[in-house]
């Protein structure tokens, strides 16, 4: 049988590579080659800027076991740990945690490189870079809330406004959230429906958390101006000619009041905010006649109305008037001398006036009209007439008689 020459050289390798003096070494005292291996990043996001004061707690396993982690940015050490603690994995090989190491990235801003170094007993150096963004510039950020003289109405809108950092807007105490994705400017509403002021905190931030706070207190103007009027025609009273009105009136923003006759606006008059004003207005009754509706109006710079709306009647008729029981023109009289009117008027007669040359020598207010003449007070000759007025002020006159004292 043939010798194999193949099967003698496996023999020969074989009893080489199991053979210790083959090796040259004992297996027991063999050189720690394995480096550390990093398991997660300590902490450090790698999609989310980095700002502040952090602390990184990396964790590493080795054969053996970890004795040092060092911390370094962009080659430059900033922290170290010489007595890491072991770190529980379950059934996976032994491994240790640092302690803690501090980076306070205070005066760093963009991109930078960390590395987290690792040592084991043997000086076997393990390790893992990082490229991290550091952010510790606040956004740029601007809060504006519409108002008029520091007060606002109704629904209010509150904008904001800022740079492409900010992340998202919080106003606490409104309980809202504003997620600023797409161009600004961002724009929030407030229903101030029973507020008497509106404090509006609000603070943008970055995805890093750096921090804009903003904030602005108004005044909450939902209520029409005070108005009350001083001096007016009563409603239903007979009016004529030029009419006065006093209105007196109060608002935190600027009031116009304003007169309508019949709805078209005759005169107006604006007043400044924040004080109470007296406003004289006029209108003018002539050339109407009849049931006329007179609104007084004040408004404020929010558009708030108070309205005053009233009918007066409009009176340009003189009343009828004439002289019933009395001596004729020309007649002779003595003594006391009794004379009786008739008036009448659509809106009322207001007084019927008895004149003796052109003075008045009485005066009547009640249907019914009569005077008492006392010829010896008066002069020889007497010229008679009565006047009488309606409660607008028309007045109308008789014709003249002319008496003799004998």
């Amino acid at each position: 049988m043939r010798a194999r020459p193949w099967v003698a050289l496996t023999a020969l390798l074989g009893a080489v590579l199991v053979s210790p003096s083959a090796a040259g070494a004992d297996p027991g005292t063999e050189p720690d080659l394995q480096v550390p291996v990093f398991l997660g990043s300590g902490g450090i996001s790698t999609s989310v800027p980095t700002r502040g004061r952090m602390y990184l707690r990396p964790v590493a396993t080795d054969n053996v076991a970890v004795v040092r982690f060092e911390l370094l940015v962009d080659g430059v050490l900033v922290a170290s740990d010489d007595s890491p603690r072991d770190y529980d994995m379950g059934n996976q090989p032994l491994a240790q945690q640092s302690k803690g190491l501090l980076w306070d990235t205070a005066g760093t801003n963009g991109p930078v490189t960390v590395t987290l170094r690792a040592y084991d007993a043997a000086n076997n150096v393990g390790d893992r870079q990082i490229a991290v963004t550091v952010d510790n510039v606040a956004p740029v950020a601007a809060m504006t809330i519409p108002s008029h003289n520091g007060f606002v109405h109704g629904v209010v809108p509150i904008t904001f406004t800022g740079d492409s950092t900010v992340d998202r807007i919080i106003l606490p105490y409104l309980n809202r959230y504003l997620d600023p994705s797409g161009p600004a400017p961002w724009v929030t509403k407030i229903d101030t429906a029973g507020m008497s002021s509106l404090s509006v905190s609000a603070t943008a931030y970055d995805q890093a958390g750096n921090f804009t706070p903003m904030g602005r207190a108004v005044g909450v103007d939902n209520s029409p101006p005070t108005m009350t009027l001083r001096r007016v025609a009563a409603p239903g009273a007979p009016v004529r000619g030029q009419q006065l009105i006093d209105v007196q009136t109060f608002d935190w923003n600027e009031v116009t009041v304003d007169v309508l006759v019949n709805g078209r606006r005759v005169d107006w008059i604006p007043t400044p905010d924040r004080a109470t004003v007296t406003s004289r207005l006029v209108w003018y009754a002539t050339g109407l006649q009849g049931p006329v509706k007179l609104t007084v109006r004040a408004t404020d710079w929010f558009g708030q109305r108070r309205e005053n709306i009233r009918t007066v009647i409009a009176d340009h008729r003189e009343p009828t008037v004439s002289i019933g029981t009395a001596p004729k023109h020309k007649a002779k009289v003595k003594g006391k001398v009794r004379i009786t009117a008739k008036a009448a008027d659509q809106y009322g007669v207001s007084r019927v006036e008895l004149l003796v040359n052109g003075k008045v020598a009485g005066r009547d207010t009640r249907s019914g009209y009569a005077f008492t003449l006392d010829t010896a007070r008066q002069k020889k000759t007497m010229k008679v007439r009565v006047r009488a007025y309606d409660r607008a002020g028309n007045v109308r006159y008789t014709s003249s008689r002319t008496w003799y004292r004998r």
